[in-house]
């Protein structure tokens, strides 16, 4: 009877112990999902700060057109600036590259927070992280 007991109460610890675990385990990935919504709604914000980085870059290289009437020292500096090559086109576009990087550094930090979730998530791991790997790469080619 006594060994029963022990058994018992070696069974119900474990199952203690299994429990805890798997709380601890879904808080992790609560806590690893909190961050990603949070990145996912910047990269989303930043794609959406391009995208207006990007139609001010080609209205600045439209001012050539618009100003066609202008001439004289002034108007040749600073329509010289906004064609493509020109010092104002080339700022823009060195800009647009740097958010994009960074885009694309928040877009791996996704991957990377996806990769240590699908480890919780045990035998599954190597085709969540596939997944993942191949949206993130969809992700940055698209962007």
């Amino acid at each position: 009877m006594a060994e029963l007991d022990d058994r018992y109460y070696s069974l119900n610890n474990q199952k203690s112990d299994n429990e805890r675990e798997q709380r601890q385990t879904q808080n992790q990935i609560n806590d690893i999902d909190e961050k990603i919504k949070r990145l996912s709604d910047a990269y989303k914000d930043i794609g959406t700060y391009k995208g207006n980085l990007k139609k001010i870059q080609k209205n600045v290289s439209r001012l050539p057109g618009v100003l066609d009437t202008w001439k004289g020292k002034q108007a040749e500096d600073l329509l010289g600036k906004s064609d493509k090559g020109g010092d104002l086109y080339n700022a823009y576009e060195d800009y647009i590259k740097a958010v994009d990087n960074a885009q694309d550094a928040i877009n791996w930090e996704i991957f990377n927070l996806k990769s240590v979730r699908s480890e919780k998530y045990g035998f599954l791991q190597g085709l969540v992280d596939f997944w993942n790997y191949l949206c993130t790469e969809i992700g940055n080619y698209f962007n």
